[in-house]
This record gives structure tokens, C-alpha cells and sequence, in this order.
């Protein structure tokens, strides 16, 4: 009878330990058998409006979504979910920078954007983005995913004014350009 209850105490034991420690960090856990692998599944909060107004939580309410997410950012690190009345929005750290995903309720990846710091564009591009526009350094790059393309909206500055291009690997589009003003002195 001793030996029984050891290997079911101790497995009970480490249940509630890992239990405990995984509700505290907004999960929840189970075991199949004694014994077996435990098995830990997140609470992701989903908001509405703001983080006071929690509508659902991600994984049981949106498997799809959570499962999708998972595979296509799986290192992503603080994710923030918001319900709109047509797509999960989402906003979280990756490796390449801040990113604002969205996805159908159903789980499909609508598009992400993703801010990438100066050194983020593709080396060839910004090569050709340089060599387009010498007198101009990059300031803000911002690179648009969805299922099908990547194209890169860049602010380029020098001392005159801005410069926003679209950036692909198809080529350069000028998409606007805006001109420093300098105010003139107020008489005192």
C-alpha cells in the first residue's frame, strides 16, 4: 500500500505545484493520467475598448486564431489582443521590432506591420534606396505582411524635407514628399 501511494502523492504534489505556478502566470493546467506529460494551456485575455473591458479569452473562445498565431510568431513576446467588430487585433514585441497583427475570427492572418529599426530593410533595398536618394538618411521604416506580399513604407529626411517611399522587390514608389518650413521670427 506504501508503495502506491508514494508515486501518487508525489505526482499530486507536483500537479498542484505546476498548477499553482501556472495560474499565477494566467494558465490553467491538467493531467491526463498520473504520471503522463502535463499539459498547459494559456488564458490569453482578449479586450474590448481597453484593458478594463475583457471580452474573451483567446485560446477557448478563438482556438484558431491562438493556434495560427502561435505558428507564425512564435517568438513573440507580451501579446495585447483586441476584439473590432470584424478581425482580433493584436500588438507584441518580436525580434524584428513592435508588431499590430490582424486575424479573422476564424484564425485567418489578415496582415501584420511590423516597426523595424534603420538597419531592418533588406540590404539590397536599402542600397537602392540610398543610391536613389543620397543626400537622404532612413528615419522610420515600417514593413506590411499579409499572406501574399511584403512592401516596405520608408520616411527618408535630409535638412530640406521628407520623403516617403513604398519599397518592394519590384522597385521604389515615391509616395509623398513634404518640405521643411522654416517659421519666421515673431517681431517681440
Amino acid at each position: 500500500m506504501k508503495k502506491i501511494l508514494k508515486p501518487v502523492s508525489l505526482a499530486l504534489l507536483v500537479s498542484f505545484f505546476v498548477c499553482g505556478a501556472t495560474f499565477a502566470n494566467g494558465g490553467a493546467a491538467s493531467i491526463d493520467k498520473p504520471g503522463n506529460v502535463l499539459i498547459v494551456v494559456k488564458a490569453t485575455p482578449v479586450y474590448k475598448d481597453n484593458k478594463n473591458n475583457q471580452v474573451a479569452v483567446l485560446e477557448t473562445d478563438f482556438p484558431n486564431v491562438a493556434a495560427n498565431f502561435s505558428k507564425l510568431y512564435s517568438s513573440a513576446q507580451s501579446p495585447l489582443w483586441f476584439k473590432n467588430s470584424k478581425t482580433l487585433d493584436v500588438y507584441f514585441k518580436n525580434g524584428n521590432g513592435s508588431v499590430f497583427a490582424a486575424f479573422s475570427f476564424n484564425g485567418d492572418f489578415r496582415f501584420a506591420i511590423t516597426d523595424l529599426n534603420k538597419d531592418g530593410l533588406p540590404p539590397k533595398m536599402a542600397e537602392q534606396i540610398q543610391y536613389t536618394y543620397p543626400s537622404y538618411s532612413i528615419e522610420i521604416v515600417k514593413e506590411i505582411n499579409t499572406k501574399d506580399i511584403t512592401v516596405y513604407r520608408v520616411t527618408l529626411e535630409n535638412s530640406k524635407g521628407f520623403i516617403t517611399i513604398q519599397a518592394d522587390e519590384e522597385g521604389l514608389i515615391e509616395i509623398e514628399r513634404l518640405q521643411k518650413i522654416v517659421a519666421p521670427k515673431q517681431k517681440q
